[in-house]
């Protein structure tokens, strides 16, 4: 590119010179071609110059405009990076001597390194203070799912009504998280604007869910199922993968007798309970 600017202005500069060019113009010209990018741009703005011709060649090396990002001027904001304090340097960088870990002692040695929570051999904090509450040993976690939650997803067809829908279903569909832990208890949240009749197995139910789903026409029925048998019912492929049987199922503890309508059975009971007719007024009870 400079090279064939410099060739148009000669070429210029001998069409209006009315002397022929001297043999040291040519010459200086030829020793520009192999000077730095700068320099060739002095020189041609010196021989211009003599020739009588006015040219704006500026050599200028200024830096970007500051609105202008290039990888030469990337840097952090300041006061990003805080430069660290350096220790023992003497008194005056409030730092020396001993570097801020005062005088003997286990904590001004190197290496250093109590347990998490040790204080010295004293009683420490954690066992100072009381206990509050008690762990249950027949407790149970339940994964919650509400009826809006089920009302929406057999609107957007990922639940079919017509069946018994079980904890599988409500897994397989994304309804629950996949750690569903000791089951799923149905709640009543979105139960005013509930009409869809659906039959629900779950492992329990408050008493304004489960009267909101047969208010509807639908029923509710909690299963039991142990740890094993819930793993059976959501994931049998599992058992047949390693080449074993499902578990049978098992009976719920004394404990736990009276919070269950049924035990669970593996495969699950898919039959749609059959609803008992509500009594007319026509019917006249037997009088003695």
């Amino acid at each position: 590119m400079l090279r064939r600017l410099g060739a148009l202005c000669i070429q210029r500069v001998a069409a209006s010179a009315s002397s022929p060019p001297c043999t040291e113009a040519h010459t200086h010209m030829l020793g520009a071609a192999t000077m730095q990018p700068a320099a060739q741009l002095r020189s041609l703005a010196a021989l211009l110059a003599a020739a009588g011709r006015s040219c704006d060649i500026h050599t200028s090396t200024a830096a970007p405009s500051e609105s202008f990002v290039t990888l030469n001027t990337l840097s952090d904001n300041p006061g990003a990076i805080k430069k660290a304090r350096r220790v023992g340097r003497g008194i005056g960088s409030s730092k020396g001597k001993t570097a801020g870990r005062g005088h003997k002692g286990q904590k001004s040695r190197a290496g250093r390194s109590p347990r998490l929570g040790f204080e010295g051999g004293q009683t420490p904090l954690r066992h100072r203070l009381p206990r509050r509450g008690f762990t249950n040993p027949c407790g149970r976690e339940y994964q919650p799912i509400n009826l809006s939650r089920i009302h929406q997803w057999i609107e957007d067809n990922r639940l079919d009504p017509t069946g018994v829908i079980t904890m599988r279903h409500l897994l397989d569909s994304g309804a629950v998280h996949k750690n569903i832990r000791d089951g799923i208890k149905l709640l009543a949240n979105g139960k005013h604007r509930f009409s869809t009749v659906v039959h629900l197995q779950v492992s329990q139910t408050s008493a304004a869910a489960r009267e909101a789903v047969e208010k509807a026409g639908g029923s509710v029925t909690t299963v039991y199922y142990n740890k094993l048998g819930l793993k059976a019912l959501v994931d049998p492929e599992w058992f047949e993968k390693k080449g074993r049987l499902l578990p049978k199922p098992a009976r719920a503890p004394p404990k736990l007798e009276g919070r269950f309508d049924v035990q669970g059975s593996l495969p699950p009971n898919l039959t749609v309970p059959s609803r008992s007719p509500p009594a007319s007024d026509s019917q006249v009870s037997p009088t003695s």
